[in-house]
């Protein structure tokens, strides 16, 4: 069984979600009802269901893509944030209730979504805007209530650490590295959707490590859920950046580039317990190798801000 991570936190119940269950494909195709593939079909056969799998989850929220391609310009203003974000209510009270938090400590109340984002800042608002939007994604799934809470926390846990290490290294946008985080697992959402006890199969299975589940989905659906996240935003028409970097999240330890980002936060994540597996050994070591160890002030200093960031989310 999965570890259960010390701080609980939960944007399930912020306001309603989508039923993935009530989408299928343009062409009528739902994958509900199809036999699972066992074997490894050929490449083009493969690829059309991958395809028909993403094609069955609703189109993303609006605020999410308008969010990201805000998040991918850096000439956008401020104020373009501004004017989205008034258009989502559930959005904006979140916005002025931490605006108005005693953490701020302002003396007055704030009434307005700008003086909420001179207050809280640009990328502070950013990332609550892109994670409540992304959070739609995982609401009101199939996917048993306990798996997604683990799904979810190992997501946004996920993307506060690649933020970080965008900062560190400099090598890509850190806002745009938190909503890849956020988004790198996306791909599980379609396997729990259409082949739910077979994957619960694999999540459960408590012989598994992080990497061997991966192979295990490749051996039982013929790919893995970053590739089927990857080709999801390639439909949605997100950032190429994004979606290339999904697809190698279980492959590139580069310090150097969004995917390698995303896959040191992957590992360091897992492997304090904030998803269904830890990881193995030989791909720890690989963070050893980077200088995250447990012993140096690169891990402690992970470790005390994905702490502090997760307590806001309790």
């Amino acid at each position: 069984m999965p570890i259960e991570p010390a701080i609980k936190f939960d944007f399930l119940d912020i306001f309603p979600g989508f039923s993935l269950k009530s989408f299928a494909g343009s062409d009528g195709f739902c994958m509900e009802n199809q036999a699972m593939p066992t074997v490894i079909d050929s490449p083009g056969t493969q690829l059309q269901k991958i395809i028909n799998l993403t094609k069955s989850l609703p189109v993303p929220p609006k605020l999410l893509i308008e969010v990201i391609t805000l998040t991918d310009d850096e000439s956008a203003p401020v104020m373009d944030l501004v004017e989205i974000i008034k258009l989502e209510p559930a959005i904006a009270v979140e916005v002025l209730r931490l605006a108005n938090s005693a953490r701020y400590g302002r003396s007055r109340t704030i009434k307005s979504i700008k003086e909420a984002v001179i207050t809280l800042g640009f990328h502070e608002i950013n990332q609550m805007a892109s994670t409540l939007a992304t959070r739609a994604l995982f609401k009101q799934s199939n996917i048993p209530l306990q798996h997604r809470k683990i799904l979810w926390h190992h997501s946004v846990a996920v993307a506060i650490v690649a933020n970080a290490l965008a900062k560190t290294y400099a090598c890509c946008e850190p806002d745009l590295a938190y909503i890849t985080g956020l988004m790198h697992d996306v791909g599980k959402l379609l396997l729990f959707e259409h082949f739910t006890s077979e994957y619960l199969g694999i999540i459960e299975n408590e012989s598994l490590d992080l990497n061997s589940a991966v192979q295990q989905e490749e051996i039982h659906f013929g790919f893995g859920h970053a590739l089927l996240g990857s080709v999801l935003l390639e439909e949605w028409q997100l950032p190429e950046v994004c979606s290339v970097a999904i697809a190698a999240h279980h492959d590139d330890y580069s310090t150097e580039s969004l995917s390698g980002l995303i896959t040191i936060a992957n590992v360091f994540v897992s492997s304090l317990g904030y998803d269904f597996h830890q990881p193995a050994p030989a791909f720890i070591k690989r963070l050893d190798n980077l200088h995250f160890h447990k012993e140096s002030e690169n891990y402690e200093a992970l470790l005390e801000l994905l702490h502090k960031q997760l307590e806001q989310y309790q």
